[in-house]
């Protein structure tokens, strides 16, 4: 299961699992780094709703994110630096790096 995924999809209305997410966010750490980066984004990529994957480090501010036009079109990488913005098309929702961990303590893991 991911960390956090959006639907905007009126027939994904089980409870307890979604079908058609457009974005799916993965908190990495070094324990889950590894599976995130492989086998879940190829599993992923494979369900034609998702248009972006959105990796987030837990260790230091870092965002990468995944970013495709079309189902089964090409994915395109971008990683957020500390004064970017990114528009995540999917939501129409504009976010920068600060605020994505705003009020998150990476020294203390809080």
């Amino acid at each position: 299961y991911p960390d956090v995924f959006v639907t905007g999809d009126p027939n994904d209305a089980e409870s307890y699992f979604k079908e058609h997410p457009c974005v799916i966010f993965e908190v990495l750490s070094a324990s889950t780094e590894g599976t995130d980066r492989r086998e879940k984004f190829l599993s992923y990529e494979l369900l034609e709703s998702l248009r972006e994957y959105v990796l987030v480090h837990q260790d230091l501010q870092a965002v990468e994110v995944f970013h495709r036009d079309a189902p089964g079109g090409s994915w395109a990488k971008f990683i957020l630096s500390s004064d970017d913005e990114i528009t995540f098309l999917s939501l129409n929702v504009r976010l920068t790096l600060a605020q994505i961990y705003e009020g998150i303590d990476l020294a203390r893991g809080e």
